[in-house]
């Protein structure tokens, strides 16, 4: 539930946390690891360079600080079961743009990581993606056969309006 579990478990040389000292833990980490006086590292995050790596097996966006090389936050991707693909950060650094395997688009305000917009691409295997350089349109590429246009298909997204324009 929590994502693969590999060995040895922490702590190390002892018994394995329980469920409920798990959740705990990630309930903690979602809410930005507060400190006992709930300050919370890295926050804001728009003044600092962001490395957004995708963890598809658990649908999480991890957001690493380039200085420091940690984990600043995580971010949940999974909101009906499918595997997150491709995640692109636009050139103007306003917003990340993710395409789950099943076609849902999704931006994000980098600023806090909120969603500003979901549309679907339709399916297929939406695998491969590139950001204008006005980080206006996004053009999505399917990898699949399966899809109602026959594959091979170019999706091209206006990113202000969350619409799809064309798919060639």
């Amino acid at each position: 539930e929590f994502g693969p579990t590999l060995a040895p478990q922490m702590p190390y040389g002892k018994e394995g946390l329980n469920f409920e000292e798990v959740q705990l833990l990630y309930d903690w980490i979602l809410g930005g690891a507060p400190d006992e006086n709930g300050n919370i590292a890295f926050s804001p995050l728009e003044n600092r360079s962001i490395i957004y790596v995708l963890n598809a097996t658990c649908n999480k966006m991890v957001l690493i600080d380039a200085e420091s090389g940690l984990v600043a936050r995580y971010v949940e991707m999974n909101e009906g079961g499918n595997f997150v693909e491709v995640v692109k950060t636009s050139p103007d650094g306003e917003s990340v743009c993710v395409v789950h395997n099943d076609g849902t688009f999704k931006k994000f305000q980098v600023s806090d990581n909120s969603k500003t917009g979901q549309i679907d691409l339709g399916s297929g295997f939406w695998r491969s993606m590139t950001i204008s350089h006005d980080s206006q349109y996004a053009f999505v590429t399917n990898w699949s056969g399966n899809s109602e246009y026959g594959g091979g298909d170019i999706a091209i997204v206006d990113l202000d309006l969350m619409d799809t324009v064309a798919i060639y």
